[in-house]
């Protein structure tokens, strides 16, 4: 392993340390955080998995990674993440879904 690659890949590993597991802890976007509560909630309730939940592309910092590992964490389950700067249409992300 290349020593960028060891320094990004504990980089990463502190920057998810330092962020909240659940909707108590998360600060902000009181809207978004009460809708994905009830989709999740009520998703349980079914013993179902939501849907959908899109997050997607905005500018850095305003808490996409942190509210997928949060929603994560509620379902129980992994987060798998994937960058897809190359998509551009619904279509593609499709596409890309079906080849996780």
């Amino acid at each position: 392993m290349r020593e960028f690659e060891r320094e990004e890949r504990e980089l990463l590993f502190k920057a998810d340390s330092l962020r909240p597991k659940d909707f108590a802890h998360y600060i902000g976007q009181d809207r978004v955080k009460s809708l994905l509560q009830t989709a999740i909630k009520s998703a349980k309730m079914r013993t179902a998995f939501p849907d959908h939940i899109l997050l997607t592309s905005y500018q850095p910092g305003v808490g996409k990674t942190t509210l997928a590992n949060i929603i994560a964490n509620e379902l129980g389950k992994p987060l798998l993440y994937q960058t897809c700067p190359h998509i551009r249409t619904p279509k593609e992300i499709g596409k890309t879904h079906l080849s996780l």
